[in-house]
């Protein structure tokens, strides 16, 4: 019997459908049970004879594709020409999922094996390029390279022509001289930073980073800041992670590290802020923050989002006591109500309520910030070096005072006995 495969991936037997190829996994539609079932079976063995050859071809196609040629879903299964063929699989680099080819028991070893090569390379190909800016933040030294400066001669550097006569020495060559650069290094505190932002996918609160933002020196502000970083009064990220693509895949790397997958999936593509779902009461803030959102109060917001609504909430607290205003309910497009949730997120407390302008509406809140402490270890090291400075002073004082001891002490020496038999051998001595 002659069997062969449609593009569609319908399987024929002598012009009879028996089956469909799906990907790399054969779906017969015939029993080999029932009525006739020798002839059935019959069928069946003549075409899974007959799909060796298609699945070579397959599998040779799938080995030399391109990377637009697969896609992921959220659930991490790798999908080429409409049909799942693998899945990923945690592993111990957060950002290096392992692939595992589907099972079928058309695919030989070295098929699976070949297969597996392709597909873990697409993955690699795939995290580097959609979280590139974020997968650099692993290598700091290397964010910024060497660049070449130009060094300029004081005087002129045109040759003047001089009498053939007359011997004159060799110009000399005062031709810009390119020098290579230092490279612009971030402090270790700064690195830190960075691999704490890595570690993250891009997204930290600053709560968490306090310590490290603490160390970093004035130099290491621009080089953040060209790294891609935006330090927000409320978090850590990168802007270039906040688009779908990044989001989307951001979500499923931290899926598949912690072997969690919440029902409610990643955040609607295009929506700054949404109502926490249902099923999605209990899902860890990590969660979201890895998707570059944050829950406040009953609401999902984008963290850039929040940024903004902090600073309104900021400009409001200044003189102490505020309101909640119709600028904030416009901008995180929420009710007073759920305000008020996202203000004590936010670090604010209720500290009363005013009578409403009409007296069928329920009364108006008032918020004031919760303030934070200045860390004591800033006095400490205030204190430290302030001691430091005075036992300086001290030293130095001691120094000088010795120097001079010297002369003081032979200013007011005491003078020898006249009567002394040494003050006869100092006259005779004179």
């Amino acid at each position: 019997m002659i069997a062969s495969v449609r593009l569609d991936g319908t399987v024929l037997v002598e012009g009879e459908e028996v089956g469909h190829l799906d990907g790399f996994a054969f779906h017969p539609s015939l029993s080999e049970s029932g009525g006739d079932a020798d002839e059935r079976a019959m069928i069946l063995a003549a075409a899974r004879k007959g799909l060796p050859d298609e699945i070579e071809r397959r599998v040779a196609a799938l080995t030399i594709s391109a990377d637009p040629a697969f896609r992921l879903d959220e659930k991490g299964q790798v999908i080429w020409r409409d049909a799942v063929v693998g899945r990923l699989i945690r592993a111990d680099n957060l950002y290096a999922p392992r692939t595992e080819v589907g099972d079928s028991d058309l695919l030989s070893t070295d098929q699976k094996n070949r297969m597996a090569d392709r597909l873990n390379q697409f993955i690699t190909d795939h995290v580097n390029t959609i979280l590139s800016p974020l997968v650099a933040l692993s290598k700091p030294d290397q964010l910024f390279p060497t660049e070449e400066a130009e060094t300029v001669a004081n005087s002129a550097t045109e040759k003047t022509e001089t009498p053939a006569l007359v011997e004159q020495p060799a110009a000399e060559d005062k031709t810009p001289v390119k020098a290579p650069a230092q490279p612009r290094q971030f402090s270790g505190a700064a690195k830190g930073l960075l691999w704490q932002i890595y570690e993250g996918l891009g997204t930290v609160e600053r709560r968490l980073l306090a310590a490290q933002l603490h160390e970093t020196t004035e130099n290491d502000k621009p080089l953040l800041a060209k790294a891609g970083l935006r330090i927000g009064t409320e978090t850590l990220y990168l802007p270039d992670m906040l688009k779908p693509a990044p989001i989307a895949l951001r979500v499923l790397l931290w899926c598949l590290y912690h072997q969690t997958f919440p029902g409610c999936g990643p955040p609607p593509e295009g929506r700054v802020s949404f109502p926490v779902p249902n099923e999605a009461k209990d899902v860890p803030g990590g969660f979201w923050m890895a998707a570059g959102y944050r829950r406040l109060g009953s609401r999902i917001m984008r963290v850039d989002m929040v940024e903004r609504v902090a600073a309104l909430v900021r400009a409001a607290a200044r003189d102490g006591i505020f309101e909640i205003s119709d600028d904030m309910l416009s901008l995180a497009g929420v009710s007073r109500i759920d305000m008020a949730l996202i203000l004590k997120d936010l670090g604010c407390r209720q500290v009363g309520e005013r009578p409403s302008e009409d007296p069928e509406k329920p009364a108006i809140a008032r918020f004031e910030r919760i303030q934070k402490k200045r860390p004591p270890r800033l006095q400490q090291k205030q204190i430290a070096q302030n001691k430091d400075n005075h036992k300086n002073r001290t030293k130095s004082s001691s120094r000088q005072g010795h120097r001079k001891s010297p002369a003081h002490l032979r200013h007011g020496a005491k003078q020898p006995d006249p009567n002394s038999p040494f003050a006869v051998l100092a006259t005779l001595k004179k």
